[in-house]
């Protein structure tokens, strides 16, 4: 019977501290310049063409077309997305 690898994480102040089966891992938190990059590339990837195409139905939401609310829903929750990471990143004074 294998036992399966424990996996336990602490977050102290600028670093992540993971231990996987007692051994101890330090993993530095992503830069800000690194999370909002991450966040623009996955949203400019959720407005490219396969995926948008899918939104470009007749079904109306709120007297709305599907694909304005998809692009609208998506533009909203980059901007609320990249408020929180700033919001979280600000140093206290």
């Amino acid at each position: 019977m294998k036992v399966a690898q424990s996996l336990f994480i602490s977050d102290i102040s600028f670093l992540h501290i993971a231990y996987i089966s007692g051994k101890k891992l330090l993993m530095q938190r992503p830069t800000l310049k690194t999370a909002l990059l991450i966040i623009f590339t996955v949203f400019i990837l959720l407005l490219q063409f396969p995926l948008i195409s899918i939104a470009n139905q007749e079904i109306h939401i709120a007297n709305t077309p599907l694909l304005y609310f998809y692009i609208f829903v998506t533009w909203i929750l980059m901007i609320g997305l990249m408020a929180v990471v700033l919001e979280r990143r600000r140093p206290n004074p």
